[in-house]
């Protein structure tokens, strides 16, 4: 490859085998390290959505059973019990705390999403790659 130094234009031949993995690895990349902050995000509120909701249902049928007349809805009343049980909000900061960490760490998609617990929707969804799914989202 060579450069043209007035214009800082990069030419040169395409290149196979070898070379052309590197820049695919380079690619991948540059597409994590350009969307790693959105996908920490949406990672992290995933995790916080499924820590909350579990066992919402069962809660909220008890709930609507037992306090018929209460003017807050049923998860209202689940969502206060769960943010005022200490214990569990720990183990989830905890939780939530390690996977950030292995989310800054990770060094491809498949490793991002596979922390983020979302890896099995992303290759079930029809795409054949992480990178294909990130840039089939982008659109």
């Amino acid at each position: 490859m060579s450069e043209d130094s007035s214009s800082g234009i990069v030419f040169g031949t395409s290149d196979t085998g070898a070379g052309s993995s590197r820049m695919a690895q380079t690619d991948s990349e540059d597409l994590l390290e350009k969307n790693r902050a959105m996908l920490i995000f949406f990672g992290l509120v995933e995790q916080i959505q499924q820590a909350l909701k579990k066992g919402a249902r069962e809660d909220q049928t008890r709930s609507t059973v037992q306090e018929e007349g209460a003017p807050e809805d049923p998860w209202v009343i689940h969502m206060q019990k769960r943010l005022m049980d200490v214990p569990a909000m720990l183990v989830l900061s905890e939780h939530l705390l390690s996977s950030l960490q292995e989310m800054e760490e990770a060094t491809d998609l498949q490793e991002m999403f596979d922390v983020m617990e979302v890896l099995p929707d992303v290759l079930s969804g029809g795409c054949s790659s992480c990178e294909e799914f990130v840039n089939e989202a982008k659109k």
